[in-house]
């Protein structure tokens, strides 16, 4: 429109001219404009939202971060059984490392998680747009949302051991467990979106491991990112987990002495 406007007004100065001068044609040098083009474009592109946000994106990741979590109960309540019946004992007399054992288990329970994960996808694609709900998109990047699964599977695994090492009784670590799990989805934006909480609700949100896990989601889901845009959310699960490792590791050693 500009460049139009601009021809329009070029050409009715030259009539003008003309019609004082018959010399003004000569002297008038013919000018020729191009439009300005404006192109926007985000300070940080990659964190540009592609797909447009709504109940499937938004509850089917949540709700499955939120079950891998749970988690928690069935490991801590093994871990217990295996103190009070003597089977850890019996582990820890097996020629080897207790560590190859503990590898084993946490295999077998991220293995779940990842599987459990991805059973609630399927839902969400296949299952409820025949509820006339909208289809669930998955980004491009395939992969990463492979690695972001097992990266909330080792968080939730490690914490249902260090919940199981701290425990003494299965009331107790079931209890605290389920308890613990339903806050830090609560102020993690599992149940409501964490950008339409208040600011120190957000805060308290962004510590949580199941926020980590719900923004590297997100990422991928919604903004299409690739692995190198959630390497600082795979990088505080992974961290989380050893921590919370070390802290199991530790306070089973304090016991034994």
């Amino acid at each position: 429109m500009t460049q139009v406007e601009t021809d329009l007004l070029l050409e009715r100065i030259r009539q003008q001219l003309k019609s004082k001068d018959t010399t003004a044609t000569d002297t008038f040098p013919a000018i020729k404009l191009k439009a300005v083009g404006l192109k926007e474009q985000t300070t940080a592109p990659e964190k540009k939202i592609d797909v447009i946000s709504n109940s499937v994106q938004h509850n089917v990741p949540a709700w499955s971060i939120f079950a891998m979590f749970f988690i928690v109960i069935p490991i801590a309540g093994n871990m217990i059984r295996e103190r009070e019946d003597g089977s850890l004992l019996r582990m820890k007399l097996i020629p080897g490392s207790y560590l190859q054992i503990l590898t084993g288990k946490m295999f077998f329970f991220v293995s779940i998680c990842v599987v459990q994960f991805y059973l609630m996808i399927l839902v969400g694609m296949y299952v409820l747009p025949l509820l006339d709900l909208p289809k669930l998109a998955l980004g491009r990047d395939h992969f990463a949302s492979f690695i972001t699964a097992i990266s909330i599977g080792l968080a939730a695994t490690s914490y249902g051991i260090l919940v199981g090492t701290l425990f003494r009784t299965p009331n107790q670590a079931l209890s605290f467990g389920a308890i613990s799990i339903v806050i830090l989805s609560a102020v993690g934006g599992i149940w409501i979106p964490l950008d339409i909480m208040p600011a120190n609700i957000q805060f308290m949100g962004r510590l949580s491991p199941l926020s980590w896990g719900l923004d590297a989601i997100n990422d991928l889901y919604l903004r299409n990112g690739g692995l190198g845009m959630i390497l600082p959310e795979i990088g505080r699960l992974l961290a989380f987990c050893l921590v919370l490792l070390g802290c199991a590791a530790w306070w089973e050693k304090r016991r034994m002495a």
